[in-house]
């Protein structure tokens, strides 16, 4: 019989192995409330209407460029309980000396990389939420999902995508009330 701690199952990476995310690129992210929380505001027809949770996420997000002098914003949308968005980075730092390019291990992020802007927005946005969130509530789920845009036919997708989406908030996955 076994006594001791139940063993944890290791967390599996969904980033492309090998990929270095502090490339140039364009990326298109998700990133979702915990326990898909409805914080960010409503729907109402065909748009959002954002909450002052959804106002401050919104005001971190657009305020990403400020803080990243080699990253653009690119189409976005706050949704009740999600954000997408569009990030460009121009991966114009040169990795520092002995900086295996490729790999960002927990507890050694590397400036500029995909990580490392998707956890600055997320850190800014809760702090800036905090007090209107309810006592003890987390913002955020743990990590984000991204998608590597390959090219212009996929961004224009991804685009139309983002426009369209408060307009399918009814039949979401994401949207608890469906």
């Amino acid at each position: 019989m076994n006594t001791g701690p139940a063993r944890q199952p290791r967390r599996r990476s969904v980033r492309l192995p090998g990929y270095d995310y502090a490339a140039q690129g364009v990326y298109f992210v998700t990133i979702c409330t915990a326990g898909r929380g409805c914080w960010l505001g409503q729907a109402d027809h065909d748009s959002i209407l954002l909450s002052a949770v959804g106002t401050q996420v919104e005001r971190s997000w657009q305020a990403l460029p400020e803080h990243f002098h080699d990253l653009d914003l690119d189409a976005f949308v706050v949704m009740p309980n999600h954000l997408h968005g569009l990030v460009i980075l121009h991966g114009d730092r040169p990795p520092a000396f002995g900086e295996d390019r490729l790999t960002e291990a927990f507890g050694r992020p590397r400036a500029g990389s995909l990580s490392t802007v998707i956890r600055s927005f997320k850190s800014a946005a809760s702090r800036a939420a905090h007090a209107l969130l309810p006592p003890g509530e987390t913002l955020w789920q743990r990590g984000f999902h991204e998608h590597i845009v390959r090219d212009d036919d996929e961004l224009g997708r991804i685009r139309y995508y983002s426009a369209a989406n408060p307009c399918r908030w009814a039949v979401d996955r994401e949207n608890p009330g469906r």
